[in-house]
């Protein structure tokens, strides 16, 4: 029984990384948006803040009821890549030998996993976390239109609407700086996270 347990656990991990890749924006956007602003009533369908906004500590609270569901949709559409990510690389250094060698100073696997195996493996999450920072912060052009959040996603779709060319040049060369900026500081970050980059 438990050694089907150790078996089912990695597929049902890379069935739903695969589930969650594939999923476009647009479907989890709405399907939270139906869930838990329609059905259930738990949370604002959108804008950044009610109308006319509360005071104080009310106000701080409803601009996170009003993020909730927009931040939850790029968690759950972008958790998929990393797991399937993280899985691939973790793969890739299990049978290195410097593991082998931890294993055979008494380490147990857990130690080994923590200590030397994810160390190594999160070099390409790294890389894909700070790159998504880049493009969330250039605008979620997707998301920002379903839940009417209003950033640089949706100043870019309703300037495509209007035609509007000298917003659309500008929001697209500050994506493009953000991006470039991220991956800038991927790439100053490794010698932090894996020593024998900072070495070379």
């Amino acid at each position: 029984m438990s050694l089907r347990k150790y078996l089912l656990l990695p597929v049902l991990i890379m069935v739903l990384g695969i589930v969650y890749w594939i999923v476009s924006y647009e479907w989890i956007g709405s399907v939270l948006l139906v869930v838990f602003g329609v059905w259930l009533g738990l949370f604002p369908l959108g804008g950044y803040s009610s109308s006319p906004p509360p005071e104080g500590a009310a106000y701080v609270a409803d601009v996170i009821t009003h993020a909730f569901l927009p931040v939850l949709t790029l968690a759950l559409a972008y958790i998929g890549e990393y797991v399937l990510i993280m899985r691939s690389s973790m793969v890739e250094v299990t049978h290195e030998d410097y593991l082998t060698t931890a294993r055979a100073k008494g380490l147990t696997d857990r130690d080994v996993r923590r200590s030397h195996a994810v160390p190594n493996a999160l070099l390409p999450i790294v890389t894909l976390i700070f790159y998504s920072f880049g493009f969330v912060l250039g605008g979620a052009v997707v998301i920002e239109s379903i839940f009417n959040w209003p950033g640089l996603g949706l100043l870019t779709f309703q300037a495509i609407d209007n035609q509007d060319f000298p917003v659309i040049q500008g929001v697209f060369l500050l994506s493009s700086f953000l991006v470039i900026a991220f991956n800038l500081a991927a790439d100053l970050s490794y010698g932090y996270i894996d020593p024998r980059v900072h070495d070379r």
